[in-house]
């Protein structure tokens, strides 16, 4: 953390820093500019205000963290019963991409049962080493097991970054293992960069998307945060495998937990996030024809999901038992009637 101070003399106009601030955090106090308590800490004063009137100072939380014991970038391997999720291929290819500028290795963490086979397809998209534990008390995802093993694995590897799919699974993993080595997390990053000096930058919209909040954890490390869906590019696959599987045993004591699981379901559900992009909308105005909307998968979406304005579809997929051109005319009777 760290703290911002005003200098006084520097200050020349008190009403412009005073309307710079979109938090109203500066106040005219008898003629001194003052903090409040509603700052958030944008640096926003620092970078956009009078030269020198505001310094944003940090302040040591503890002894730093030897950086050169940390090594690699990990990217753990987000799956359903060994059914790899694509955020991990992405991840990979985002990995590989920050590993090469600090020369670092690329890693993957899969834990689960019987996906020996499964690991094998990692290979294929730019990872140096698969790490592995498969074990039956790892079939189904109970958080306290998943997080022990995921703590001995970085107790052994020590990776200096590690990067979790913004999955259900990773939202509640990611977490976990950060309260357990002390470090920070940062939650649905848009943009990674990383330093020379192995700090990874982790990059996304703060305070309604109003700014783009820079986070570092420089002093702790491993460095955690987690990336949505679709919001990296996954690499190409390679014709042929390259990097290595490692086997890592976990203790079956380490690995008990105090919930159990009675069932599950299995019946296939169609999210929006797994959905090929292929279909078309259009602008209409009322009195006009409803646009003509196709698709390739219709038959086997069987969620309506709609984003539009009024005279706008800007997102359609079909619900189970009605045709596109039926559901576009729906959609185009209500906006005439005002029912949007």
């Amino acid at each position: 953390m760290g703290r911002l101070i005003v200098h006084q003399d520097k200050v020349t106009d008190i009403a412009a820093m005073v309307a710079l601030c979109p938090f109203k955090a500066l106040e005219d106090n008898n003629g001194k500019l003052e903090i409040n308590a509603a700052c958030k800490l944008c640096k926003l004063c620092v970078k956009k205000g009078q030269p020198g009137a505001m310094e944003f100072v940090e302040e040591e939380t503890g002894p730093k963290v030897d950086k050169s014991l940390w090594k690699g970038i990990t990217v753990y391997v987000d799956h359903v019963e060994g059914e790899i999720h694509p955020v991990t291929l992405e991840l990979l290819g985002k990995a590989r991409e920050l590993a090469d500028k600090i020369n670092h290795p690329v890693q993957a963490l899969f834990l689960g049962s019987d996906i020996g086979d499964k690991a094998q397809e990692l290979l294929h998209y730019g990872v140096d080493k698969v790490y592995v534990v498969d074990t039956p008390e790892l079939k189904d995802f109970k958080i306290e097991s998943y997080a022990a093993a995921f703590e001995q694995y970085i107790n052994e590897v020590k990776p200096s970054s590690i990067l979790v799919g913004a999955t259900p699974v990773g939202r509640q993993l990611a977490p976990r293992v950060a309260a357990r080595f002390k470090t920070g997390l940062t939650a649905d990053c848009t943009i990674l960069e990383m330093h020379d000096n192995t700090d990874l930058v982790q990059i996304r919209p703060a305070f309604g998307g109003n700014i783009m909040a820079e986070i570092l954890c420089s002093n702790t490390r491993p460095q955690l945060a987690t990336v949505r869906y679709k919001i990296m590019n996954a690499p190409e696959r390679s014709a042929e495998p390259k990097g290595e599987i490692v086997k890592m045993e976990v203790p079956a004591d380490k690995l008990k937990a105090r919930t159990r699981r009675f069932a599950s379901a299995t019946e296939a559900t169609t999210g929006i996030t797994l959905v090929p992009t292929s279909f078309k909308a259009g602008r209409y105005s009322a009195g006009l024809p409803a646009p003509v909307v196709t698709t390739a998968t219709r038959s086997s979406i069987t969620t309506c999901i709609t984003s539009f304005t009024k005279g706008d579809i800007s997102m359609m997929f079909t619900p189970k038992g009605l045709s596109v051109q039926r559901f576009a005319f729906w959609i185009s009777a209500r906006s005439r009637s005002g029912g949007m």
